[in-house]
């Protein structure tokens, strides 16, 4: 599931060059004490100063986190 949603997303941004999808594992610093590492993300172009070589500084455009029943109550 989590590979056909970032192949899904990558097809879409090859003939819409938009920004850049990732996939786990990489951390998404939202503040000194909030951190997460979301399945799937997007960082538009338009917010590229986000990405470091070690995480992402802030809020991507979009985040995705597959559920699944070994870890539905941890990722809820």
């Amino acid at each position: 599931m989590l590979r056909r949603l970032v192949v899904a997303i990558g097809n879409y941004l090859d003939c819409h060059p938009l920004g850049e999808v990732f996939h786990g594992p990489l951390d998404v610093v939202l503040t000194r004490w909030d951190v997460v590492a979301p399945d799937v993300l997007f960082v538009a172009d338009s917010q590229r100063s986000i990405l470091t070589e070690a995480n992402v500084q802030g809020a991507p455009a979009l985040v995705a986190e597959v559920m699944s029943e070994e870890s539905m109550e941890r990722d809820w």
